[in-house]
């Protein structure tokens, strides 16, 4: 699928500008004068008998866009993009194990650039005897990617000339998060599935 859009005076947050008599510097949402978007989806499902799924995304683009509240104009034309990938394996007739992961690559926001970031994660249900329901454990970005770098004064001149590097890593980033859950569900599997609309591939997935 490929769309392409226009948007007029879209929002960048946590921009930086300069105040009426220029001895204030303030941090807020500015307006940017325009971005084009020309931007590309594509989806990718396989499957290998009924105990291996596998479903990769990719969307991205070129980007333009134009600003004017710097301490110079600038336009900035660029490419970008953003993948995930979901792998869902039945280890044995009660065990499932997923495998997920998303990257999203170098991009702008206002005149802050952002450096790439992702994060891989791993889970596995026990689906237990008689009806008892599900046990699950997962871990939450696994090799601790979540490092967000943003970059002041890297695509034009900034108000008071700042030039610099801001980091804000999460809890995940920090250490690894495992969390262990169980659901079971009560009355009728007709009900169930009446009232919710799933099917069984969406109900096997690990949450």
């Amino acid at each position: 699928m490929q769309l392409l859009s226009r948007d007029d005076s879209p929002i960048a947050r946590n921009q930086v500008t300069a105040n009426s008599t220029g001895d204030l510097m303030m941090l807020a949402l500015q307006n940017l004068v325009r971005q084009d978007n020309l931007t590309l989806l594509v989806g990718l499902p396989f499957k290998i008998g009924n105990w291996w799924d596998m479903n990769y995304h990719i969307t991205g683009g070129w980007r333009r866009f134009n600003l004017d509240y710097t301490a110079l104009p600038v336009e900035k034309i660029y490419f970008t993009y953003s993948a995930s990938v979901n792998h869902a394996v039945k280890l044995h007739r009660d065990f499932l194990m997923e495998i997920s992961g998303w990257y999203n690559a170098l991009s702008y926001d206002g005149s802050k650039k952002i450096k790439g970031f992702g994060s891989a994660n791993m889970g596995l249900k026990k689906t237990l005897k008689q009806n008892w329901g599900n046990v699950q454990l997962s871990v939450v970005n696994i090799f601790k990617t979540m490092n967000l770098k943003s970059y002041y004064g890297a695509l034009t001149r900034e108000a008071f000339n700042l030039n610099s590097e801001v980091t804000y890593v999460p809890e995940s980033g920090k250490s690894r998060i495992f969390k262990v859950t169980y659901s079971r569900n009560f009355g009728g599997t007709r009900a169930t599935s009446r009232s919710n609309g799933s099917t069984s591939d969406e109900n096997d997935r690990i949450r």
